[in-house]
């Protein structure tokens, strides 16, 4: 990797995973991401260097990074909640019998796992 302007943050890819890499008052940061290469992970990566960039011209950055870390989720899900969500979200596009069959599943689901 070459240097990057100042005031850049650099997206790089290090064993198949998303990295951002700066400088910033003379320090050098590292920020791995854990993110595979895909291309729905480097729209989040850009995003996530322009916010540090953003932040550093306006004065708001945080040395410590925990800012820009990814969030993990902290609650639990479970098979009956995944299957929920996707119904939920497949809902509109379905045909009436198939959402029928989608709650009998969401209830068998319930019965066995809840």
């Amino acid at each position: 990797m070459g240097k990057t302007a100042k005031g850049n943050v650099a997206v790089i890819l290090f064993r198949n995973r998303l990295v951002l890499r700066w400088s910033h008052g003379g320090k050098r940061h590292t920020l791995y991401l854990g993110l595979p290469d895909t291309v729905g992970n480097w729209i989040v990566a850009e995003g996530k260097a322009c916010q540090i960039a953003g932040d550093m011209a306006t004065g708001n950055f945080d040395p410590t990074l925990n800012k820009y870390r990814p969030k993990v989720a902290t609650e639990s899900v479970t098979i009956v909640n995944l299957f929920e969500a996707f119904h939920k979200f497949r809902q509109h596009d379905l045909r009436p019998s198939t959402n029928e069959k989608y709650r009998a599943i969401a209830v068998r689901l319930k019965q066995h796992f809840a």
